[in-house]
């Protein structure tokens, strides 16, 4: 089977439900995001524990944002290869769809840290240290 019916099978595929799917490699986004504690009612042991589940977080944060770079260096360059349009519009469309994971990330960690901060801010306040 040549490399254009390959391509174009696999692109078949991807497409299939409707979505674009694209192959992250072995790269893991962290499962979930860490629980905030109530600030307003929250121990200090559940606020440190919060910080280390934020650390904890944004340490594999940060591995899985590498892991995607690696991924898209990894990755041919469409305008290098002498594959048809089919093949070249699909990696671009995996580029897009890898820029989308990493924003993403890289939203979510900003979030969790904000949201983590302004339980710090309040706790603080609350506790007067």
């Amino acid at each position: 089977m040549n490399k254009l019916v390959v391509a174009a099978l696999v692109t078949c595929v991807a497409f299939a439900d409707g979505a674009l799917a694209v192959d992250t490699g072995n790269c893991k986004r962290p499962a979930t995001k860490p629980e905030i504690p109530n600030a307003a009612s929250a121990t200090e042991a559940e606020m440190l524990a919060a910080r280390n589940a934020v650390k904890s977080y944004n340490d594999e944060g940060q591995v899985y944002l590498e892991c995607l770079k690696q991924l898209q260096a990894a990755r041919p360059d469409a305008a290098q290869t002498d594959a048809a349009a089919t093949v070249a519009k699909r990696q671009e469309d995996d580029t897009d769809a890898l820029v989308d994971l990493y924003n993403g990330m890289v939203d979510d960690m900003h979030a969790v840290a904000d949201s983590y901060n302004e339980a710090v801010r309040t706790y603080k306040a609350r506790t007067k240290k």
